[in-house]
């Protein structure tokens, strides 16, 4: 009888443990189910709110770009490359090819410009009636800038050269400039 209590109780044990066993996995696997299924659920949720973010931020794109069209057309800034676009084909089209001068700042500052004429050239006699009429107080506080208005690189050196060779103080001084 010992040994049939003995079996009994372990096939008893052995059921109870084979229970419980059963019982703790069907628990534990439902539990992943139902946690797979939040995720699932929680990356929908995600995935709809991304999807209406994108559009508010697709919606905010069109009325911000319907702004700066508007304040374009209002404001209507325009450069001096919209004027001549043949400029931004060359980088340095707007540094001028020559410039003789000191680089005085904080003077007064006239200017005369040169044109290629055929004939005779204006440019010394302009130069020597608007240094002769200034003063020497006037000549230390003014600057004259002469723009060589010529595409002609050749030209532009001999001007240059003339002015040079005409006005030498004017030149170191600083009260003449040449562009």
């Amino acid at each position: 009888m010992k040994l049939c209590n003995g079996t009994f109780l372990t096939l008893l044990l052995f059921c109870l443990c084979a229970f419980l066993s059963l019982s703790w996995y069907a628990a534990l696997s439902g539990q992943k189910g139902d946690v797979v299924d939040i995720y699932q659920r929680e990356f929908l949720e995600l995935q709809d709110r991304l999807h209406a973010a994108e559009q508010e931020s697709l919606k905010r794109s069109k009325e911000l770009n319907l702004v700066l069209v508007e304040i374009k057309r209002v404001l209507h800034v325009s450069t001096v490359f919209h004027h001549l676009p043949h400029l931004l084909a060359k980088e340095s089209s707007l540094q001028p090819a020559v410039h003789v001068g000191q680089g005085h700042t904080g003077v007064s500052v006239m200017g005369t410009l040169s044109v290629r004429r055929e004939v005779y050239s204006y440019l010394t006699d302009t130069l020597h009636s608007l240094i002769s009429a200034l003063s020497p107080q006037e000549k230390e506080d003014s600057v004259i800038v002469v723009l060589i208005a010529a595409t002609d690189p050749q030209y532009t050196l001999a001007v240059t050269e003339n002015i040079k060779a005409l006005f030498p103080t004017g030149i170191h001084s600083g009260l003449l400039e040449v562009i």
